[in-house]
C-alpha cells in the first residue's frame, strides 16, 4: 500500500536486500528487530507484535512533535484499544502475565502495569482500569463474559477441565509444528504434517479415555 513515507516496492527491496539504512525514521531498527525475532522464533505473530510496537511508538512521537492534542488523543485511543484486545484475548486463552506483558504497548492512557494488575483480578479489575476511558462499556462487557465463563467451568463436568488442559497442550505443539511447516520445503513439510496428525490422534485418544 503506497500511502506511507516510502513506497511498498522500495520497502520490499530494502528488506530483501538487507539494505535498511536508507529507510526513513525508525524503520531500519524496526525491520531489523522484527526480522531477528522471526528468524529466531519462526513465529510471524511475534514478529508482527514487534512491528506494531514500533508503529505505535512512532505514531506517539509524531503526535507529540506536532503538538496536536487531537493527534495525541487519537494515538492513545488506538493503543488503549489494542491493549484491551490483548488483555481479553490473553484471559480467554488462559495465558500468563509474561505473555501479556510481551504484547502490551506503551503510550496509551492506561499503563501496562495497571493492565497486568487487572489481568490478575479480572472480576472488577477491568472496569476499574478502563472505567475512566472511552472503553468502559467494552471492558464491562468483557468482564461479565469472563465471570460467566469462570462460573460455567466451576459447575461443569470435570471432564471439561481435563479437555481444556489437553487442548492447550496440543495447541502449543500444533502452533510450533505449523510454524515449522510454513518454513520447510515440500518434502519436510509432508513429514511435519504427518507429525501433526499423530499429535492430534494422541489428543483425541487421551481425551476420550
Amino acid at each position: 500500500m503506497d500511502m506511507g513515507r516510502i513506497g511498498a516496492a522500495e520497502l520490499k527491496t530494502a528488506v530483501e536486500s538487507g539494505e535498511l539504512d536508507k529507510l526513513p525514521g525508525a524503520l531500519p531498527t524496526a525491520v531489523a528487530e522484527a526480522k531477528s525475532v522471526l528468524d529466531t522464533t519462526r513465529d510471524p505473530q511475534l514478529s508482527d507484535i514487534v512491528l506494531d510496537r514500533w508503529m505505535y511508538r512512532d505514531m506517539a512521537q509524531v503526535a507529540e512533535d506536532t503538538g496536536s492534542q487531537f493527534l495525541r488523543g487519537y494515538v492513545e485511543t488506538q493503543i488503549d484499544a489494542a491493549n484491551l484486545r490483548a488483555l481479553i484475548r490473553t484471559l480467554r486463552m488462559g495465558k500468563n502475565a509474561d505473555f501479556l506483558a510481551g504484547v502490551l504497548f506503551e503510550s496509551g492512557t492506561v499503563e501496562p502495569a495497571a493492565i497486568l494488575a487487572a489481568a490478575n483480578h479480572p472480576a472488577g479489575g477491568l472496569s476499574e482500569v478502563y472505567g475512566p476511558t472511552r472503553f468502559a462499556q467494552a471492558a464491562e462487557a468483557a468482564e461479565k463474559r469472563e465471570a460467566e465463563l469462570e462460573a460455567r467451568l466451576k459447575t461443569a463436568d470435570p471432564t471439561v477441565a481435563v479437555f481444556k488442559v489437553h487442548f492447550e497442550a496440543v495447541q502449543r505443539e500444533f502452533s510450533t509444528m505449523l510454524a515449522l511447516i510454513n518454513s520447510a520445503d515440500a518434502e519436510t513439510g509432508t513429514k511435519l504434517r504427518a507429525a501433526v496428525t499423530a499429535v492430534l490422534g494422541k489428543f483425541q485418544k487421551e481425551v476420550t479415555e
